[in-house]
């Protein structure tokens, strides 16, 4: 995993919905927009599940997850690539679905998708546009 530089985590926070990007085990893609994203710690971002199809098959079939932010006041944008794990019990779960209810009480999680932070890349246009940054 690696760790999140500040100006990273502050384009996560600013977007919403973010749009999260699947593939089935045959390669099949998938993008989906989540709202209810969060940091945990500087390697973990959860994602509540709470509507996921296409998405919740994907991960059990390939657990890789891309994501793209962007920040129009900065002009940064980033995309993040990871693996994740869909969590259905215990403190993790727990703690998704008493966050989701603070935020949406209309909404059931059905697991909490935690992504391990595994690369990150310059989205920017430019010169720079797609390097890997970590």
């Amino acid at each position: 995993m690696v760790k999140m530089p500040a100006d990273v985590k502050e384009t996560i926070e600013k977007q919403k919905p973010i749009p999260i990007a699947t593939a089935s085990a045959d390669g099949t893609p998938n993008v989906a927009l989540v709202g209810l994203l969060k940091i945990l710690d500087d390697e973990t971002i959860l994602i509540a599940n709470n509507y996921f199809k296409k998405t919740e098959a994907n991960i059990i079939e390939n657990p890789k997850i891309s994501f793209v932010v962007y920040d129009a006041a900065t002009k940064k944008a980033f995309q993040i690539k990871g693996s994740v794990e869909l969590v259905t019990s215990g403190k993790i779960f727990e703690d998704t679905v008493e966050w989701v209810h603070s935020r949406r009480p209309d909404l059931s999680p059905k697991s909490a998708a935690i992504v391990h932070v595994e690369e990150i890349y310059d989205s920017k246009s430019g010169q720079h546009a797609g390097e890997k940054i970590l």
